[in-house]
């Protein structure tokens, strides 16, 4: 299980030298290459839809995704209309293009965490 899927290069101080999109990338295709299965999670208690984005850019490479970091702040409203929205993707339920809260509503109705 790797960690930091939601982070982006461009996210980090440069003097950090800390580059997560290419770390990611770097494990899954040892992964590929070596014929073991990646799985991830997110590091930061993020639920902006640049972060889910991110995550949903691996969609297709990791065999599984932990969710880290659920609290109340996700629940709010608008996190929560995201979050419904980011399960839906993970899914497999339409695009990549996150939803807006009543197209999110529509594609996981009710969806309790």
């Amino acid at each position: 299980d790797f960690t930091c899927l939601e982070m982006r290069n461009s996210g980090q101080p440069a003097r950090c030298l800390s580059r997560p999109e290419d770390l990611v990338q770097q494990v899954l295709y040892a992964g590929k290459e070596k014929g073991v299965p990646v799985s991830g999670e997110n590091a930061l208690q993020r639920y902006d839809n640049w972060a889910y984005s991110k995550i949903l850019s691996y969609r297709s490479d990791i065999e599984a995704f932990t969710y880290l970091r659920l609290g109340p702040k996700l629940v709010e409203p608008a996190n929560y209309a995201r979050f419904k929205t980011f399960v839906a993707k993970m899914k497999g339920q339409g695009g990549r293009r996150l939803a807006t809260a009543e197209e999110a509503e529509a594609i996981a109705p009710g969806l309790l965490i």
